[in-house]
C-alpha cells in the first residue's frame, strides 16, 4: 500500500518525462498509461476512484476502461508491472485477500451445509410427530434391598445393532422381515427388563451401533429388500423408539448413544460415500423427537459420527464402534493409539456373531445381530442365532456377560 502523496509524486513525475521544464505531456501513451494505473492499484481500495484520476489525465477514456485496461496488462505481466519491491507489497496484498476469500467461501459453505441440515431435521420432527404420541414411562423404586456398598453404582450396558430393516429372507436356518424384527424386540425388551430388575441396575446405556436398515450398498442388499430406502428408515426408526420406550421405566437413568455404520450409508460406491451423510442421522433424529418427553437422555459426547466413548460410575473406560472400520484384533491398539488413554472395554457389532477377546486387561465384544443368517451369511457358511449382548457391570471390577437369545 502507498500513500496519496507518493502516487502524486510517481504520477507527476511520469507526465514530466521526456517534457521541458514546466512542461507537461499532452497525451500519454500506452505504457504510461499502465505505468500510472498500476500505481493508482496500490492505494488503499476507499482512495482509488477511477474517474477522477482520468480526469486529471491527459487520457481519452472513461475511468472504467482503464481499470479494465490495467487488470489486463498485469495479468499478462506480473512480473514485469512493478519495481521489485513495489511487486512484493501487491503479491502480499493479493495473498492476503485470497486468503479471505477463500475463508468466506469455505464459511458460507458450512453456512449452507448447517442450515440444509437444520432443514432436513425440521422435516423429520414434523413427521415423527405426525404419530400417536408414545406412553411416557417412569421408573418406580422397587422394594428389593440394595447392598450399602454399591447402591447406586449397578450399570449396563445393551448393544443394539444389525436390524437391517428392509431385508426379507427365508432361508435354511432363519426367516426375517419387518413383523419378525419387531417380535425380536420385543423379546429383547423383555429380557432386558427381568436382568436390570434382577441386578438391580441404576443405569441403563443404550449403545445403537448401527446398521438398523439394510441400505443399498450391496447388489444382494437391493434384491433381498422389500421396501426402499426412505420406507426403511421410517420403519426402522419407529421399531427403534417404541422399544427404547418400552424399555425406558427399566432404571431411573437411561442413556442413549449411536455411532455411524456401513449399510446406512446414502451412496452405493463406497468412494464416493462421505462418512457423516448417513441415513442413521435421520433415524437418529427421529428417535430423539419421538422420546423428546421421555426420561431417556440423549447423549452427544462422541468422539466423532464414527467412535463413541464414557466412563463407567467405576471408572472403566468404553469406546464403541460399529466395526465396519475395525478388527477385532486391531481395534484396541488402535483405539488407545487415537484416545492417547487407557481403554477396558471396546464394544462393536458388524460381523454378525458374538465374540469376546482380551488384550492385556482390555476386552473386545462383538455384538451379534438382530436379523440373523441372510443369503449372503448362508452362502458364506455363517451360521448364527439372533441376540443381542447385555452388560451387566457393579462398583467393582466384576460384570454380567448376557447374550440375549431372540430366536
Amino acid at each position: 500500500m502507498i500513500t496519496i502523496k507518493e502516487f502524486e509524486d510517481y504520477k507527476n513525475e511520469i507526465l514530466k518525462r521526456g517534457c521541458e521544464p514546466g512542461e507537461q505531456k499532452v497525451a500519454l501513451n500506452y505504457e504510461d498509461q499502465m505505468l500510472i494505473g498500476v500505481k493508482f492499484k496500490q492505494l488503499p481500495r476507499k482512495l482509488r476512484n477511477w474517474n477522477k484520476l482520468v480526469k486529471n489525465l491527459p487520457i481519452d477514456c472513461s475511468g472504467e476502461a482503464l481499470r479494465k485496461r490495467v487488470e489486463k496488462y498485469m495479468k499478462k505481466n506480473p512480473d514485469l508491472v512493478l519495481p521489485e519491491v513495489e511487486g512484493e507489497i501487491y503479491k502480499e496484498d493479493y495473498i492476503e485477500q485470497q486468503k479471505v476469500r477463500d475463508w468466506y467461501n469455505a464459511y458460507r459453505r458450512d453456512i449452507r451445509e448447517e442450515v440444509r441440515i437444520e432443514n432436513l431435521k425440521d422435516e423429520i420432527r414434523k413427521a415423527a410427530s405426525k404419530f400417536s404420541a408414545l406412553p411416557r414411562k417412569d421408573w418406580i423404586r422397587h422394594p428389593y434391598i440394595v447392598d450399602d456398598k454399591n447402591e447406586g453404582l449397578t450399570e449396563a450396558v445393551l448393544l443394539l445393532s444389525d436390524l437391517h430393516i428392509g431385508v426379507q429372507c427365508e432361508n435354511y436356518y432363519n426367516t426375517y422381515n419387518a413383523i419378525i424384527a419387531s417380535e425380536r424386540l420385543a423379546k429383547l425388551a423383555a429380557y432386558t427388563r427381568k436382568y436390570c430388575e434382577r441386578n438391580h441396575v441404576n443405569t441403563l446405556h443404550i449403545l445403537n451401533l448401527g446398521d438398523m436398515i439394510h441400505g443399498l450398498i450391496h447388489t444382494n442388499a437391493r434384491i433381498e429388500q422389500q421396501m426402499d430406502v426412505a420406507e426403511q428408515i421410517i420403519i426402522a426408526s419407529e421399531l427403534l423408539a417404541s422399544f427404547i420406550n418400552d424399555i425406558s421405566d427399566v432404571a431411573p437413568n437411561i442413556t442413549y448413544r449411536s455411532v455411524f455404520d456401513n449399510h446406512s450409508r446414502l451412496v452405493a460406491d463406497k468412494k464416493e460415500h462421505i462418512e457423516k451423510e448417513q441415513g442413521s442421522r435421520l433415524i437418529d433424529w427421529w428417535i430423539e423427537e419421538r422420546l423428546r418427553n421421555s426420561n431417556v437422555k440423549f447423549m452427544k459426547d462422541n468422539i466423532d459420527g464414527g467412535v463413541g466413548k464414557f466412563k463407567l460410575m467405576n471408572g472403566k473406560q468404553i469406546l464403541f464402534a460399529h466395526g465396519h472400520q475395525d478388527s477385532v484384533n486391531s481395534s484396541w491398539q488402535n483405539f488407545i493409539g487415537m484416545t492417547k488413554e487407557w481403554v477396558d472395554y471396546i464394544m462393536l457389532a458388524h460381523y454378525h456373531n458374538p465374540k469376546e477377546k482380551a488384550y492385556n486387561g482390555s476386552t473386545v465384544f462383538v455384538n451379534a445381530s438382530i436379523m440373523g443368517v441372510d443369503s449372503y451369511a448362508f452362502g458364506r457358511r455363517l451360521f448364527g442365532d439372533p441376540s443381542q449382548k447385555l452388560l451387566i457391570f457393579n462398583g467393582t471390577d466384576t460384570f454380567q456377560d448376557i447374550n440375549i437369545s431372540l430366536k
